[in-house]
């Protein structure tokens, strides 16, 4: 019943001729914020932390010695029009090739955003390969239960515990999804797991659980993860010197988005804002990203409100990252 009322609500209007919303914005537009293809990759530091951005919000930090990925969103399944009407599961081959790529054989911790499929479904397989703890809401806990993943490597996020791995210090901050249209409520797929979840299952089986701010320190610096929706006084008292942000939904935060900025951006001190998220994430990591089509988000108006704040406050950096691209984050010098 949902998946017809998906098609219904969604897709029918999409082919009968809405063909401007699966447009995708153009790149070109924002090159000046790309690191130069040209530009020469500098050495890290012993003890610099680095960021891998694989896509969506999946990003690796290391700091040479302890690794942890948040997410780690690998299989990608698509055609897009094809998901609600099918099962997927994680491509066990696809996530073992990537891993290799990346040059990681183990993880000490896999940090899940929410439970939705394009942030949850490969943890499990990827603790497996790599003997990690997946940390995350009761939902997660249930997927991971459900690929047979050992309680020995499950842990349920305590909100705003901070937990350690080597001299990183991970805090799971509550938080809001970004809205998402109507008809995303009448899938399920903003509720709970409530049960073991195994694979295949359908995409709206992945259901939210709880959205959180992933907060993640460092002796040389600190950085998180955060939705482009937020609730009110949520980061009071905390700092980041990087912010990796999800751009969907800011266009649609209307007269909450100077608000958002100053508790988001403004209040914790952010040095740099990286887009995420903004990619199809349909398509496979052995492509160049493609901007989500604006059906699916106006990428447009969130890098105008996001550039125009850059304008404003000289000492902020926007920063978008290409798939695979690894960067430092901080000094490795000259704790704080």
């Amino acid at each position: 019943m949902r998946y017809r009322l998906w098609l219904t609500a969604v897709l029918l209007p999409l082919f009968a001729g809405c063909s401007a919303l699966l447009e995708r914005p153009s790149l070109e537009r924002y090159q000046a914020y790309f690191t130069d293809s040209k530009t020469p990759r500098k050495k890290f530091q012993p003890g610099q932390v680095r960021v891998t951005y694989l896509g969506t919000t999946s990003l690796l930090f290391s700091d040479g010695q302890t690794q942890i990925l948040i997410d780690g969103f690998l299989t990608r399944p698509g055609p897009a029009w094809q998901l609600p009407f099918r099962k997927i599961e994680t491509d066990r081959h696809k996530v073992r090739e990537y891993l290799k790529r990346l040059h990681v054989d183990k993880l000490d911790a896999i940090l899940v955003f929410h439970s939705h499929y394009d942030h949850a479904m490969d943890a499990p397989y990827i603790a497996q390969q790599t003997g990690a703890q997946v940390v995350g809401s009761e939902s997660t806990a249930f997927l991971s239960e459900g690929e047979g993943l050992s309680w020995q490597q499950i842990v349920k996020a305590k909100p705003y515990k901070t937990l350690s791995y080597g001299e990183f210090k991970v805090t799971l901050i509550p938080s809001r999804h970004v809205d998402l249209p109507w008809v995303a409520n009448l899938t399920g797929m903003m509720g709970d797991i409530e049960a073991p979840l195994r694979q295949p299952a359908g995409m709206f089986d992945y259901r939210e659980g709880e959205t959180y701010t992933i907060h993640i320190a460092h002796p040389t610096g600190s950085a998180m993860l955060h939705g482009g929706h937020f609730i009110p006084g949520e980061l009071k008292g905390w700092k980041a010197d990087a912010v990796f942000l999800c751009t969907p939904g800011l266009d649609r935060l209307g007269d909450q988005q100077e608000t958002f900025y100053q508790e988001v951006i403004a209040q914790t001190g952010a040095k740099t804002i990286y887009p995420v998220h903004w990619d199809d994430f349909s398509l496979s990591l052995d492509e160049p990203l493609q901007p989500l089509p604006r059906g699916a988000e106006n990428l447009d108006a969130a890098m105008d409100f996001l550039i125009a704040k850059t304008k404003e406050n000289t000492s902020l950096r926007l920063h978008f990252l290409r798939a695979w691209e690894q960067i430092g984050l901080f000094e490795p010098t000259g704790k704080k």
